[in-house]
Order: structure tokens, then sequence, then C-alpha cells
């Protein structure tokens, strides 16, 4: 997924949301809001924002986009008219996920036996000290350029 570029702006009654979508068939395109989050997807793209204040969908959210421009502008309204948003320009506190989720992690355990892959001199055995329980993971390993690559150098 692509984040776009966007900005944000307000008045008393809307945040406004310019999002830039260089490449989109808006047709296939959707948006959501509830609560402090906004959410909208148009595949290559995903925006997830999070707010300090509460948005609140009541029938004056809309969407235009610029074909020109290639700006897609959302309205979003405010649950409290007049409140000001503080934190727009926050752009890495918005993108971040809300507080409590937990995302899922970045490494899947398939198997938790050792395998005694190739270039390992001591295999499944451990490390000989008897006491393999506990020692965690080694993270240690040489590598180079052509194994990252999997080119050989010229």
């Amino acid at each position: 997924m692509i984040t776009p570029c966007f900005t944000l702006e307000q008045d008393d009654a809307f945040v406004v949301v310019h999002i830039t979508l260089p490449h989109a068939k808006l047709d296939q395109g959707e948006f959501d809001f509830d609560g402090c989050q906004f959410k909208f997807y148009l595949k290559p793209y995903f925006l997830r924002l999070t707010f300090r204040h509460e948005l609140v969908e009541d029938g004056r959210e809309k969407a235009s986009y610029d074909w020109d421009s290639r700006i897609l502008t959302v309205h979003l309204p405010k649950a409290v008219h007049g409140m000001h948003f503080e934190g727009l320009q926050m752009l890495g506190e918005l993108l971040a996920p809300p507080k409590g989720v937990r995302l899922p992690p970045k490494i899947e355990v398939l198997s938790s036996t050792p395998t005694g892959c190739a270039g390992d001199e001591e295999g499944a055995e451990g490390d000989g000290d008897g006491d393999d329980e506990g020692d965690g993971a080694e993270w240690e390993a040489v590598q180079s350029e052509a194994a990252a690559t999997g080119l050989e150098p010229l």
C-alpha cells in the first residue's frame, strides 16, 4: 500500500483533507470515518488518520475530485462545531495507529524446532553447553552483498 500525499486544513465546521491521487480509478475508492479516525482506500493508496478530537457522520460529509490537479478533497464534519483540532501539522502523530491497537507481528514463526541450516556448524545440537532452553535466537550471521542480492560480484 502507498500512503498518498495529503494536506489538512480546518474551519469551524469541517476538517478538510486534500489527497493527491495521480493514478486513480475513483469508482473503486472508499472512505470511512468513525470517532477520531478517518480511513481512505483506493488501490494502491491507503490513508488512515487519527485525530485528537471526534468527527461525526451526519450527512454533511462530502468529497470532490479535481481532474486537473488530481486532488481529492474530503470534508469531514466536526462533532463539536467550532472545536479547533490541534496538531494537524503533526503528520507522524496523525498517521500512527490508534493507541491500544496492536499491529500484527512482522515476523511469523513457522517452526520452533531447530533445523540445522547450511552454514550452522552445530546443526540442531545447540551450542554444546547442555542448556539450550532459554538461549533465544542467535542473530549473528556472516552477510555479503552478493548473498543479499543473489548476484556474484563481477
